[in-house]
């Protein structure tokens, strides 16, 4: 490739200078039209050239982590790019993290409206329950994420006809959880000086054909040590 590079390089110095040379009018009128036509079949493949070594720099960029996935999941990201061309595994990470946060947030602080954007339907009924459940026995839940030590994306798939693409993270990050009395503040629950490490497994899905921009969680497993 390096070598398609150079020769790139090369052929398209030596373009330029038969620009500076051929662009004039008197040259121009000097050559035949099979000259010209000769000449225009040049540029185009330096132009191919070029173009396609560009091409080549952005994915070699774009796919520094999904090198270390499996062939597997390198292919669902491809699906993925025919309808979203700027995704790649390091911008999933970085989103899949912002959505951890935002619902863990929201789900300690029984934001609905924000987990019904950001979940399924049939997850969103479960977290919906527990804080009904929660606000029905006047407690409160609060959770403070310290730091996310670790994201990775542990496996991807496609499903229903290769139309929808479903990505696991592991999420491993210190927490602290307490669960407290609504009207008194009293501790019912945890406690706001220990820190815990939660391994946790958030599965992440979106229908790749229909033009959706949310991922939307869709199952968690976890093993808080």
């Amino acid at each position: 490739m390096l070598q398609i590079l150079v020769l790139a390089i090369v052929a398209f110095i030596i373009f330029k200078k038969l620009i500076s040379v051929m662009g004039n009018t008197k040259y121009d009128n000097e050559m035949s039209d099979e000259e010209k036509d000769k000449f225009e079949e040049f540029k185009k493949s330096i132009s191919n050239i070029i173009e396609t070594r560009e091409e080549e720099k952005i994915i070699d960029i774009a796919s520094g982590l999904e090198a270390s996935l499996s062939e597997s999941d390198r292919q669902v990201f491809d699906a993925i790019r025919k309808s979203d061309p700027m995704m790649t595994a390091e911008k999933f990470i970085k989103g899949a993290k912002s959505a951890f946060e935002m619902i863990i947030n929201a789900h300690g602080q029984g934001e609905k409206n924000v987990l019904k954007q950001l979940l399924s339907p049939e997850l969103y009924n479960n977290f919906d329950l527990d804080i009904t459940n929660r606000e029905a026995s006047n407690q409160l839940r609060e959770v403070t994420i310290v730091a996310i030590k670790e994201c990775n994306i542990k496996s991807a798939a496609l499903s229903n006809k290769n139309k929808v693409a479903t990505i696991d993270v592991q999420f491993i990050s210190e927490q602290i959880k307490v669960i407290k009395d609504k009207l008194s503040g009293e501790i019912i629950d945890g406690n706001p000086s220990k820190i815990i490490l939660a391994n946790e497994f958030w599965s992440f899905s979106k229908d790749i054909g229909s033009g959706a921009n949310v991922w939307k969680l869709c199952a968690v497993s976890n093993n808080a040590e």
